[in-house]
């Protein structure tokens, strides 16, 4: 219950502390039903059993989601805070968002079967290097993975995301092809696919929420158009 409640509220201090906890009994106060005390109780401790787990929660299975402070910020798994807890390693992403020439198609791979999120697509990139600019980044990390040059049009989107033993900020660009065809350089798939066809793979979630992001924009009169003053992000 002490897991669900801090993350909920995004609750930022001392999870074990006496006034910490006090907080956390009067915001359970504040959402018991009276007259169901005993249901209240037993579905708040199957939701942390269950569904608002330690490590990996089941948030698309969360009838809280959308009230939940640390699932909008990607940050669940920071909660709940303890004096015990040991700082979290940051990294920078860059991924690249390669489109073909008439941006109705974008570039993807499939991660290996082994390991972290194995098996599962994603955009090319990875970590930014010492000294190096996100978009020197990108371009590194497109070349690395696919062999091609890209040419970084613009920045698209910057989200932070919380993983169980490290935290990141994929910092998102839009791309072309500017030399050289696509090949398997780290044997992982890749594929040209059709916007309308991103949600028919699985993608991790950091991912998932860059094409939701994609999905918003459809609307706009393109997508390599951004006009002036505006954020792109």
């Amino acid at each position: 219950m002490k897991r669900v409640l801090t993350r909920v509220f995004a609750v930022d201090e001392d999870a074990t502390s006496s006034a910490t906890e006090r907080e956390l009994r009067r915001l359970a106060n504040d959402l018991l039903d009276p007259d169901r005390p005993g249901d209240f109780n037993q579905a708040m401790m199957e939701l942390g059993a269950l569904v608002c787990t330690p490590n990996t929660p089941h948030c698309d299975r969360c009838a809280l989601q959308a009230v939940c402070r640390a699932h909008a910020t990607g940050t669940e798994e920071e909660y709940p805070v303890t004096p015990e807890s040991d700082p979290i390693p940051h990294h920078d992403i860059a991924v690249g968002l390669v489109f073909s020439d008439d941006g109705d198609e974008v570039l993807i791979q499939r991660r290996p079967d082994e390991g972290l999120l194995g098996g599962l697509w994603e955009f090319p990139g990875g970590k930014q290097e010492d000294e190096e600019s996100m978009e020197a980044a990108c371009r590194r990390e497109v070349r690395e993975e696919l062999g091609i040059e890209v040419t970084v049009e613009d920045p698209f989107y910057t989200l932070s995301h919380a993983y169980s033993h490290f935290k990141i900020t994929l910092h998102a660009f839009r791309c072309r092809v500017a030399h050289g065809t696509p090949e398997a350089r780290e044997g992982q798939p890749f594929q040209w696919i059709g916007l309308d066809e991103l949600d028919d793979y699985a993608f991790p979630r950091a991912n998932r929420r860059l094409i939701e992001e994609l999905e918003r924009r459809q609307t706009e009169p393109s997508l390599f158009d951004t006009p002036s003053g505006d954020d792109p992000a």
